[in-house]
């Protein structure tokens, strides 16, 4: 996609139909690598990605945007664009310190903090660390889910048989994780 070509049809031309049913993708590639500046030379930069959008929201029932951990234009359309933003957290001192800077984002631009749902995810058991950190961080941010995602390899290996671990090890204790994730996503969301 050009960055003159940035319109809801471009979107809907690339999005592709995945291997599992009720799942389509829109499959990241070099093309959206100056998404920012095309973004950037719009009027109202920071509301495009919601437009752009909009028309999608007739075709299914939710949106996932997967975007890195940093704070741009475009993850700022991201968080306008959603009425969730689910956000893994490592229970280390480095993740705390880059959801506290999400949630002073939040304030700063005037978005609703209650929209930022917190997760834990590669939380390892015998890490006194990490322990304390899920024991702590819920109490700072009540919006905290209350699935903790372990680590572990099952979760390399999707990339190496190009399948969620679901489709594979549903009786795997990450597998279970994820399920009761997503169910816990699904209670929110019906209560929001």
């Amino acid at each position: 996609m050009e960055l003159d070509e940035l319109t809801d049809a471009a979107f809907k031309r690339n999005i592709r139909e995945s291997d599992y049913p009720g799942l389509d993708i829109l499959p990241s590639n070099l093309a959206y690598r100056n998404f920012d500046i095309a973004l950037d030379r719009m009027r109202k930069s920071r509301k495009q990605l919601r437009w752009l959008l909009g028309d999608l929201g007739v075709d299914y029932d939710f949106i996932v945007l997967d975007c890195p951990p940093n704070i741009t234009l475009l993850s700022e359309n991201v968080f306008r664009a959603s009425h969730m933003i689910l956000v893994p957290v490592i229970p280390t001192r480095l993740s705390e310190r880059t959801l506290e800077q999400l949630f002073e984002f939040f304030q700063e631009v005037e978005l609703p903090t209650e929209m930022i749902v917190p997760f834990f995810s590669m939380a390892q058991k015998r890490n006194r660390i990490h322990q304390e950190t899920i024991a702590r961080l819920p109490e700072r941010y009540p919006t905290f889910l209350r699935t903790v995602i372990p680590f572990t390899v099952e979760i390399e290996k999707m990339g190496l048989r190009r399948m969620p671990v679901l489709a594979y090890g549903h009786r795997l204790p990450v597998a279970q994780a994820y399920s009761a994730l997503c169910q816990e996503i699904q209670e929110r969301w019906e209560q929001a």
